[in-house]
């Protein structure tokens, strides 16, 4: 049985509603919420209207917006669907088409049985064959909350680096570099911001912003570009990071091991953890060790690949060894009432067909 077709049987007989999800949609809702990345890629359409349309280049965010746009009063379920994801190759010559089926379980608290759980559904529709050449890469942004919060890191610093978590190469920069702002015009003009307080303080960016601000700052709203200020102006009065703990973070995300043995190799490195981040180490732990996979087939590595804005918490993808994305998924939590729903978790995943296709 084709692997979409044993997908939807399992889909129905679980009871999962069947999503609708056309291939054209206004383009705000995906540039909003998925950020910069997203937006660099998707195909925009010419129209009449005040409304900008695009091919749809996100399902788990059309998904979404189909749920909300059913009005309903409880929005919580199992949902899937089959479709079509549209974006620009990397040099903009071309449009590529890839097809998806995905599952999303809205209302789906968060919980390391639910979130490996997920990972096991999509591994078992792989062939034997596929299983082989695919490697399953876990992570989880409460880990680095717990971690930084266990570190004693000062709010500004904790806030600056859980916004970067989801873009890996920005978080090691920041990392590395202890936190400090560099010394600009901006620097001084959010200091003084902070040094006045919140409400003085914003009134005061929002007048420099207005009036005297250079190119630097073209292209953004004025509220993001005062809060990005207003955080810069934190940064610079919280001091950065101090020794340990930049050993410590650097520690933790040097990590890659089997997820069920994760406690141990935090163990023999001396990467000391504790409290709620050791409980959801173990029981991540605990829940691997139960799954009927060779262990090295899942891998824990933090802040292992870019990843859209709206995810929050856990997420996976499973690679080859050519680093072809046979399926990916994860947390959204915030997503449903980013877009104008209701604010409730939410969870799920979704399968390259084409990929999974030439792979077979």
């Amino acid at each position: 049985m084709m692997v979409a077709e044993q997908f939807a049987k399992i889909m129905k007989a679980s009871g999962a509603v069947a999503l609708d999800i056309g291939e054209v949609l206004p383009a705000r809702p995906f540039l909003e919420a998925a950020g910069e990345y997203l937006g660099a890629r998707m195909v925009f359409l010419e129209g009449a209207g005040n409304v900008r349309r695009c091919l749809t280049p996100d399902l788990t965010i059309a998904a979404c917006l189909a749920r909300i746009k059913g009005g309903a009063q409880d929005p919580s379920g199992r949902f899937w669907y089959s479709g079509n994801v549209f974006r620009e190759s990397e040099d903009e010559s071309l449009v590529i088409k890839r097809r998806d089926i995905g599952m999303e379980l809205i209302g789906e608290e968060a919980s390391p049985e639910a979130h490996l759980g997920m990972c096991d559904l999509w591994w078992r529709l792989l062939p034997a064959h596929v299983q082989e050449q695919v490697r399953v890469y876990v992570d989880d942004r409460d880990m680095f909350a717990m971690l930084l919060e266990d570190l004693a890191v000062a709010g500004p610093l904790r806030r600056r680096l859980l916004a970067a978590y989801n873009r890996p190469e920005q978080l090691r920069a920041l990392i590395n570099g202890g936190m400090e702002p560099k010394p600009s015009t901006h620097l001084n003009i959010a200091k003084m911001a902070v040094s006045l307080g919140n409400d003085k303080g914003m009134q005061f960016l929002a007048n420099w912003v207005s009036t005297q601000s250079d190119g630097v700052t073209v292209g953004r709203g004025l509220d993001e570009i005062c809060d990005r200020l207003w955080m810069l102006g934190e940064l610079e009065a919280a001091g950065g990071l101090d020794e340990q703990q930049t050993i410590s973070l650097k520690n933790f995300l040097a990590v890659e091991c089997p997820m069920a043995n994760l406690p141990n190799l935090l163990a023999e490195r001396q990467i000391k953890v504790g409290g709620r981040l050791l409980e959801l180490i173990k029981a991540y732990a605990a829940e691997a060790s139960q799954m009927n996979w060779e262990p090295e087939r899942l891998i824990f590595r933090p802040a292992n690949a870019e990843r859209l804005d709206y995810y929050s918490g856990f997420s996976f993808q499973a690679l080859t060894k050519n680093r072809e994305r046979v399926f990916a998924g994860g947390r959204y939590d915030g997503l449903m009432e980013q877009l104008g729903g209701f604010a409730i978790p939410a969870y799920g995943g979704a399968i390259n067909l084409d990929v999974l296709e030439a792979l077979s």
